[in-house]
């Protein structure tokens, strides 16, 4: 996601310069409508999203990066998203049911895009 996000703002920057540079040079004529235009950012800020896909595509996580070499080795990585309140909760159950697992850290910050925001 941060790779894409990075790409289409680059894309967008470079759809901009593109679309600067077709009306200074007149490269199509001097009547272009304003849509080739847009169409010409869009185009770029697409690519840029695409590509940038990609790159996170082959990019290990930063977060599973950290238990590379335990994995390499045939080691499992179970990770698990919960609320503050529950930890304790979810702790117990751990240790009653999995004994064999081991705590290997806490991330304090995590963003789930796919929550519905409260509005105060």
């Amino acid at each position: 996601m941060r790779f894409g996000l990075l790409g289409a703002i680059a894309g967008f920057a470079v759809g901009l310069i593109a679309a600067g540079l077709v009306n200074i040079t007149e490269l199509f004529g001097s009547d272009i409508p304003n849509i080739a235009y847009y169409a010409i950012t869009l185009f770029f800020t697409l690519f840029g999203s695409w590509e940038g896909g990609l790159v996170g595509i082959a990019t290990e996580n930063k977060k599973i990066a950290l238990f590379h070499e335990d994995l390499e080795s045939g080691g499992y990585l179970l990770i698990i998203y919960t609320r503050k309140t529950a930890e304790d909760g979810l702790k117990k159950v751990m240790e009653t049911q999995h004994p064999e697992a081991e705590l290997a850290a806490i991330d304090l910050n995590f963003y789930n895009p796919l929550t519905t925001l409260k509005r105060v």
